[in-house]
């Protein structure tokens, strides 16, 4: 089956009304993985429980100061977009507290070196998404 995206977006101020609104834009079955930026307004736990809750797939989530939506940038809300496809592996790895990074760092360079090792993997990459107020960005990767 070929890889599909799909994007959404939603400006509900309320978080459970946000995730469900990208529910209905890009949910579905045989999610790969769902990227979601949102406004740092929202109670970041529970949108995370949300998004666990209503996505069973890997998510990678990062706060934003924007993002852009269907009607290019705005300052609020949520954007979306999931992969399906059923191809994809993901193997997300968080690094926390940013302060500890370089042992994190580490431990997850060798792990996707050891899972791209596989002769039959196919194509590999990686894929970092981090605060950009901890002035660590470079360092880290």
């Amino acid at each position: 089956m070929p890889i599909s995206a799909r994007q959404g977006a939603s400006l509900a101020t309320d978080s459970a009304q946000a995730v469900a609104d990208l529910a209905e834009q890009i949910g579905g079955p045989d999610l790969d993985v769902v990227f979601m930026f949102c406004s740092p307004a929202y109670d970041l736990k529970s949108v995370a429980e949300r998004l666990q809750a209503t996505f069973p797939c890997p998510i990678i989530a990062c706060s934003s100061s924007g993002q852009i939506g269907p009607a290019g940038f705005q300052r609020g809300g949520m954007t979306a977009m999931s992969l399906r496809g059923g191809c994809l592996k993901v193997v997300p790895h968080l690094i926390q507290p940013l302060s500890d990074y370089q042992d994190q760092a580490l431990r997850v360079s060798a792990a996707f070196r050891e899972s791209i090792s596989d002769p039959g993997g196919g194509h590999a990459f990686g894929f970092l998404v981090i605060d950009g107020l901890s002035m660590v960005e470079e360092r880290v990767a």
